[in-house]
């Protein structure tokens, strides 16, 4: 599970930050943006992991 996989990589970071690198962070497939078929897209582990500047609104 990828957010297992974060958190793991992250202990500091928030269900809320997780949830945002998850949406963020992978390859778009299909059509452009998040779709019913392929969701946010496929997930992409290494931007994932890499460092991350998570801007708050």
């Amino acid at each position: 599970d990828l957010a297992a996989l974060i958190k793991s990589a992250k202990p500091w970071l928030s269900v809320d930050d997780i949830m945002k690198i998850i949406e963020y962070t992978p390859d778009d497939i299909g059509t452009a943006g998040r779709d019913d078929y392929a969701g946010y897209g496929r997930i992409n582990t290494q931007r994932a992991l890499v460092p991350y500047k998570i801007i708050k609104k």
